[in-house]
């Protein structure tokens, strides 16, 4: 390989890490779009009478509020 394809190697792979970088979805949002969703099912379960579905899906909303919480305590984001 010479110098020339190095650099054009180097360009290319700073591209593709560039690209791959603006399409990533942070962990703050892979978590908000997971709460949004289990606080609509803990809201119909609610709603059809299933208890033991509803509680199910309330402790999983408080893990994730939890883990949210976390991660902002300790700086991850």
């Amino acid at each position: 390989m010479s110098e020339a394809e190095f650099w054009e190697w180097v360009a290319s792979e700073v591209r593709k890490a560039r690209e791959a970088e603006q399409s990533r979805v942070s962990i703050v949002e892979l978590i908000e779009r997971e709460l949004e969703e289990a606080r609509k099912r803990k809201e119909y379960f609610l709603r059809k009478g299933d208890m033991e579905e509803f509680y199910y899906w309330e402790g999983y909303v408080g893990a994730l509020l939890t883990v949210k919480g976390l991660l902002k305590k300790f700086g991850v984001v």
